[in-house]
Parts: structure tokens; sequence; C-alpha cells
């Protein structure tokens, strides 16, 4: 195939040699033939054009980087207000619960016992007290009383003239236990209505009864009660040595009425006299 080439004033021409039969051009000043078949070169921007697009290319990153800035602040704006919102909110009341008052624990006796209530002192639970005052005095103490009033239903009422005594000793000679005799001087703790009261005494020579009794006020006055003593009388109970029975016994009257007197075996709670 023949190159052509194309004269400046369109005119299709296949030789470097002459003119253009049109225009009269030099055909030798025109750029050399190419082939016909050969693809024309792609057609070339203008500088401006180009400087323009690039520019453009190298904006489209920042373009991106500021809106995904602007999504996430937005993001958060709508966070941060529904939070605040949450936090503004007032909170739900609690139920009111009822509060049940406390009872008071503070005793009812501002003496060296302490005791919770004057008016239902338990003969049993106050010797145990008594006792280490006792040894507190003295660490020979013997056990020589337990004397009650006025005992209802197993309890004193100090405060409606109700007593309860125990009284204790120091061993006069080298014999202790059940039976051996005590000095003069004694240690008696006691409660009454003004309260309870421990003081050191001289007193005539007792004999000790040892330990606490192992037939106790309460089952001492359970069991007179069983052998005839009306219960809702109330009672005076002794617990001592007795020479006649040479052995710890408990004694329970009723005032004014002696038919109803009882002595008790201290350890076993049988009826040894009625």
């Amino acid at each position: 195939m023949n190159p052509t080439q194309t004269c400046e004033c369109g005119t299709l021409i296949s030789s470097h040699q002459g003119r253009c039969p049109t225009c009269g051009a030099d055909w030798g000043a025109l750029a050399p033939l190419r082939p016909s078949s050969q693809p024309a070169p792609p057609p070339q921007l203008a500088p401006n054009v180009a400087a323009r697009r690039a520019r453009e290319r190298s904006r489209l990153p920042i373009v991106v980087a500021v809106v995904a800035a602007v999504v996430l602040v937005s993001v958060a704006v709508t966070l941060w207000a529904a939070l605040r919102r949450s936090d503004e909110a007032p909170p739900e009341a609690a139920p009111s619960a009822t509060v049940a008052p406390v009872a008071s624990t503070a005793p009812d006796d501002s003496g060296p016992m302490a005791l919770a209530s004057l008016s239902a002192v338990a003969p049993d639970g106050f010797v145990g007290r008594a006792t280490k005052l006792a040894l507190a005095w003295s660490p020979e103490a013997q056990l020589v009383a337990i004397d009650a009033t006025g005992l209802r239903a197993g309890v004193v009422d100090a405060r409606n003239g109700g007593t309860v005594r125990v009284s204790f000793g120091k061993p006069a000679g080298s014999k202790l236990g059940p039976g051996a005799w005590m000095g003069a001087e004694q240690f008696a703790v006691s409660v009454t209505k003004q309260g309870s009261v421990a003081q050191k005494e001289q007193a005539q020579r007792a004999v000790a009864v040892g330990a606490a009794p192992m037939c106790t006020a309460a089952q001492a006055h359970k069991a007179a009660i069983a052998s005839g003593v009306p219960a809702k009388l109330a009672v005076d109970m002794s617990f001592r040595f007795s020479r006649q029975h040479g052995k710890a016994v408990w004694t329970v009257s009723v005032r004014q009425k002696p038919k109803l007197s009882r002595t008790l075996d201290a350890r076993s709670c049988a009826v040894i006299v009625r």
C-alpha cells in the first residue's frame, strides 16, 4: 500500500515530488509520508487541560478523607447527645421500705450485772454471772446460798418487789466442797427494784454447798408445781446445804400457806418433804 499524505489544503498526495495540484504547495516541504494502515497517534491534551486533571486527581484522596471525617464527627455527636439525654433523665424512685423499729438492747440495770430487764430475772442465769464476780473477789470463793422471792413462771419480777440473792464465802479451814465451813466474810450479789448490787459482807458462819445445783431453780419450781403447789402462786425458793439431810436441797414455800412448802433434792429434783 502506497504511503499517503495530506496537503495543507486537504488534498491527498502520494509523492514527495512536485506541487499540490490544488493549492500549489511544495510537496517536498511536507512531513514524510506514513503508511495509511498505521494508526494515528492518540490525540494529545492541551497542557492546561492535563495540568487541571492532574490537580483534580491529587485532590481526590483529600476530598474522600474530609467526607469520612465529617461522617465520623456526625456519628460521634449523635451518640454523645443520646448519652447525655439518658444521664439527665431523672432516676426511677426506689420503692420506699418500711423500717421496723429496732428494740432497744440497752440494759435495764446500771449495776454490775447490767440486766436487760428487772421485770424478768431468771435466777439460774443470774447465778452464773454472779459466780464470775465472786471469783474476781476471791479465787477460793465457794457458793453458800441462792435465795429468790416472788418467783413466778421461772422468773422474778424485781420491779414489783421480787428479789434474787447469791452468797459466796471463803473456806475457814482446809476442807472444801459441800458441807465445808466458810469464814465470816462473805460476798453477795443481789438484785432488787433498784438494780443489781455486789458487795462484801460480814455474816455468821455458813456452810458451803459447793457448785451450782444440778436441779436448777426453774426445774425445782416445776417439780414443786407437779407435787401440788399452784402454778399461779408466787413462791419463795432457797438453795442451801442441809445438815439434816446431809446434802444440798431446794426449799419452796408459799407465803401464809405453810402446807404448800416443799423440800427437794438439789441433784434429782425429787421431793423430800412436803
